[in-house]
């Protein structure tokens, strides 16, 4: 089974649209749909951070790769990796 991959820039929307929804609780006019409960915000919050720990630990793979002698290597990894 192939994982889906997200990029960073979708979890910062996912992060501003969860906290929209946040301040949507106190906005008499925001309908339902335009509300989230804290506890679905928190998973939301946890599951976002989790992704941008991958995407720190592939940074520092692909620093280390690129300071060896065969920097082919770091491209290499660059296209099987989606950085």
């Amino acid at each position: 089974m192939k994982h889906a991959t997200i990029s960073i820039d979708t979890v910062n929307s996912h992060i501003v649209e969860t906290i929209e929804m946040l301040k949507n609780n106190n906005c008499s006019k925001a309908s339902k749909n335009e509300k989230i409960d804290t506890e679905t915000a928190r998973v939301i919050s946890d599951l976002c951070k989790n992704s941008i720990e991958i995407y720190k630990t592939k940074a520092q793979v692909l620093s280390i790769v690129s300071k060896t002698e065969n920097p082919k290597i770091a491209t290499m990894y660059i296209g099987e990796n989606g950085l």
